[in-house]
Protein backbone atom coordinates (compact mmCIF):
# COMPACT_ATOMS: atom_id res chain seq x y z
CA UNK A 1 0.00 0.00 0.00
CA UNK A 2 1.28 3.46 -0.93
CA UNK A 3 1.70 5.76 2.07
CA UNK A 4 -0.42 8.90 2.13
CA UNK A 5 1.44 12.09 1.28
CA UNK A 6 2.24 14.46 4.12
CA UNK A 7 -0.37 17.23 4.52
CA UNK A 8 0.64 20.43 2.73
CA UNK A 9 -0.29 24.04 3.31
CA UNK A 10 -2.31 25.68 0.56
CA UNK A 11 0.82 27.48 -0.59
CA UNK A 12 2.87 24.26 -0.76
CA UNK A 13 0.02 22.46 -2.56
CA UNK A 14 -0.37 25.15 -5.21
CA UNK A 15 3.37 25.53 -5.79
CA UNK A 16 3.81 21.74 -6.09
CA UNK A 17 1.02 21.62 -8.65
CA UNK A 18 2.47 24.51 -10.66
CA UNK A 19 5.87 22.77 -10.66
CA UNK A 20 4.34 19.54 -11.96
CA UNK A 21 4.93 17.74 -8.66
CA UNK A 22 2.39 15.61 -6.84
CA UNK A 23 0.42 17.54 -4.20
CA UNK A 24 -1.16 15.91 -1.15
CA UNK A 25 -4.56 16.40 -2.80
CA UNK A 26 -6.11 18.24 -5.72
CA UNK A 27 -6.05 22.00 -5.05
CA UNK A 28 -9.46 23.64 -4.69
CA UNK A 29 -9.36 27.16 -6.16
CA UNK A 30 -12.89 28.50 -6.73
CA UNK A 31 -13.44 31.60 -8.83
CA UNK A 32 -15.08 33.79 -6.21
CA UNK A 33 -14.67 37.01 -8.26
CA UNK A 34 -15.03 40.13 -6.12
CA UNK A 35 -18.72 39.68 -5.37
CA UNK A 36 -18.42 36.95 -2.74
CA UNK A 37 -15.68 38.73 -0.76
CA UNK A 38 -17.75 41.93 -0.83
CA UNK A 39 -20.93 40.15 0.24
CA UNK A 40 -19.24 38.36 3.14
CA UNK A 41 -17.94 41.63 4.62
CA UNK A 42 -21.57 42.43 5.41
CA UNK A 43 -20.98 45.99 4.22
CA UNK A 44 -22.37 47.88 1.25
CA UNK A 45 -20.16 47.12 -1.75
CA UNK A 46 -19.08 50.77 -2.02
CA UNK A 47 -17.32 50.40 1.32
CA UNK A 48 -14.95 47.88 -0.26
CA UNK A 49 -14.72 49.30 -3.79
CA UNK A 50 -14.65 53.03 -2.98
CA UNK A 51 -13.49 53.33 0.64
CA UNK A 52 -11.17 50.29 0.71
CA UNK A 53 -12.88 49.26 3.96
CA UNK A 54 -11.52 46.62 3.89
CA UNK A 55 -9.28 46.59 0.83
CA UNK A 56 -10.53 44.01 -1.67
CA UNK A 57 -7.51 41.77 -1.14
CA UNK A 58 -8.21 41.63 2.62
CA UNK A 59 -11.84 40.71 1.88
CA UNK A 60 -10.54 37.85 -0.30
CA UNK A 61 -8.30 36.61 2.54
CA UNK A 62 -11.21 36.75 5.01
CA UNK A 63 -13.37 34.70 2.62
CA UNK A 64 -10.61 32.12 2.22
CA UNK A 65 -10.28 31.85 5.99
CA UNK A 66 -14.03 31.32 6.27
CA UNK A 67 -14.23 28.54 3.65
CA UNK A 68 -10.69 27.11 3.68
CA UNK A 69 -10.03 26.78 -0.07
CA UNK A 70 -6.64 27.09 -1.75
CA UNK A 71 -6.26 30.73 -2.74
CA UNK A 72 -4.64 32.36 -5.75
CA UNK A 73 -4.91 36.10 -5.13
CA UNK A 74 -3.95 38.97 -7.40
CA UNK A 75 -1.44 41.43 -6.01
CA UNK A 76 -1.40 44.44 -8.30
CA UNK A 77 1.69 46.46 -9.04
CA UNK A 78 1.67 49.91 -7.53
CA UNK A 79 2.13 53.29 -9.12
CA UNK A 80 5.23 54.49 -10.89
CA UNK A 81 6.82 57.89 -10.19
CA UNK A 82 6.09 58.69 -13.85
CA UNK A 83 2.34 58.05 -13.61
CA UNK A 84 0.07 61.05 -14.01
CA UNK A 85 -1.90 61.88 -10.86
CA UNK A 86 -5.35 60.37 -10.41
CA UNK A 87 -8.22 61.22 -8.11
CA UNK A 88 -11.67 59.96 -7.17
CA UNK A 89 -14.65 62.17 -6.35
CA UNK A 90 -17.97 61.02 -4.96
CA UNK A 91 -20.71 62.59 -7.08
CA UNK A 92 -23.75 61.28 -5.21
CA UNK A 93 -24.76 58.88 -2.47
CA UNK A 94 -28.02 57.41 -1.28
CA UNK A 95 -29.15 54.26 0.53
CA UNK A 96 -28.92 52.10 -2.59
CA UNK A 97 -25.99 53.41 -4.61
CA UNK A 98 -22.94 55.63 -4.74
CA UNK A 99 -21.77 57.30 -7.96
CA UNK A 100 -18.06 58.07 -8.25
CA UNK A 101 -16.02 59.94 -10.85
CA UNK A 102 -12.40 58.88 -11.29
CA UNK A 103 -10.07 61.20 -13.19
CA UNK A 104 -6.54 60.78 -14.53
CA UNK A 105 -4.82 64.15 -15.01
CA UNK A 106 -2.35 63.87 -17.89
CA UNK A 107 -0.27 66.60 -19.51
CA UNK A 108 -2.37 65.94 -22.63
CA UNK A 109 -5.73 66.38 -20.91
CA UNK A 110 -7.92 64.59 -18.40
CA UNK A 111 -9.56 61.19 -18.77
CA UNK A 112 -12.47 60.37 -16.51
CA UNK A 113 -14.95 57.61 -15.89
CA UNK A 114 -18.14 57.58 -13.83
CA UNK A 115 -19.10 54.38 -12.04
CA UNK A 116 -22.19 53.35 -10.08
CA UNK A 117 -21.55 51.26 -6.96
CA UNK A 118 -24.82 49.60 -5.87
CA UNK A 119 -25.26 48.44 -2.28
CA UNK A 120 -25.10 44.70 -3.06
CA UNK A 121 -24.37 44.25 -6.77
CA UNK A 122 -21.48 44.60 -9.19
CA UNK A 123 -20.35 48.12 -10.01
CA UNK A 124 -21.06 49.33 -13.53
CA UNK A 125 -19.80 52.19 -15.67
CA UNK A 126 -22.12 55.07 -16.40
CA UNK A 127 -19.48 56.91 -18.45
CA UNK A 128 -16.52 55.05 -19.98
CA UNK A 129 -12.98 56.37 -19.63
CA UNK A 130 -12.72 56.99 -23.39
CA UNK A 131 -15.66 58.73 -25.06
CA UNK A 132 -13.94 60.41 -28.04
CA UNK A 133 -11.06 58.14 -29.12
CA UNK A 134 -9.58 60.48 -31.72
CA UNK A 135 -9.46 63.48 -29.37
CA UNK A 136 -8.39 61.47 -26.30
CA UNK A 137 -5.56 59.41 -27.83
CA UNK A 138 -2.82 61.85 -26.67
CA UNK A 139 -4.11 61.68 -23.07
CA UNK A 140 -4.41 57.90 -23.30
CA UNK A 141 -0.81 57.60 -24.54
CA UNK A 142 0.34 59.76 -21.60
CA UNK A 143 -0.84 56.99 -19.24
CA UNK A 144 1.56 54.46 -20.80
CA UNK A 145 4.47 54.81 -18.42
CA UNK A 146 7.35 52.36 -18.00
CA UNK A 147 6.00 49.19 -16.29
CA UNK A 148 9.48 48.41 -14.92
CA UNK A 149 9.20 51.45 -12.66
CA UNK A 150 5.98 50.29 -10.97
CA UNK A 151 6.17 49.81 -7.21
CA UNK A 152 6.09 46.25 -5.88
CA UNK A 153 5.42 47.25 -2.25
CA UNK A 154 1.68 46.53 -2.52
CA UNK A 155 2.29 43.04 -3.92
CA UNK A 156 4.80 42.39 -1.13
CA UNK A 157 2.25 43.46 1.52
CA UNK A 158 -0.40 41.16 0.00
CA UNK A 159 2.08 38.25 -0.18
CA UNK A 160 2.95 38.64 3.50
CA UNK A 161 -0.73 38.73 4.48
CA UNK A 162 -1.56 35.63 2.40
CA UNK A 163 1.23 33.63 4.08
CA UNK A 164 0.74 29.87 3.70
CA UNK A 165 -2.97 30.23 2.79
CA UNK A 166 -2.15 30.44 -0.91
CA UNK A 167 -0.11 32.24 -3.52
CA UNK A 168 -0.34 35.62 -5.18
CA UNK A 169 -0.01 36.41 -8.83
CA UNK A 170 1.12 39.78 -10.02
CA UNK A 171 -0.09 40.82 -13.42
CA UNK A 172 0.94 43.57 -15.75
CA UNK A 173 -2.46 44.65 -17.02
CA UNK A 174 -3.22 46.32 -20.28
CA UNK A 175 -2.91 50.05 -19.56
CA UNK A 176 -6.57 51.01 -19.30
CA UNK A 177 -7.40 48.02 -17.10
CA UNK A 178 -4.61 48.94 -14.70
CA UNK A 179 -5.83 52.53 -14.50
CA UNK A 180 -9.46 51.52 -14.04
CA UNK A 181 -9.05 48.68 -11.56
CA UNK A 182 -5.77 49.15 -9.73
CA UNK A 183 -4.26 52.62 -9.88
CA UNK A 184 -7.36 54.55 -8.96
CA UNK A 185 -7.70 52.55 -5.72
CA UNK A 186 -4.21 53.47 -4.53
CA UNK A 187 -4.69 57.13 -3.67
Amino acid sequence: MTPLPQPMTSRERLLATLRGQEPDRVPVVPDVSNMMPCRYTGKPYWEVYVNNNPPMWRAHIALQQRFGYDMILSGDLGASPDDPPAESRIISTDEEQWVVEKTIHTAQGNLSTITAYPRARSPWNIKPLITDPEAEIPALLATLTDPWRKSTSHATEVRQAVGDKGIIRVTVSVPLAWWLYARLHMD
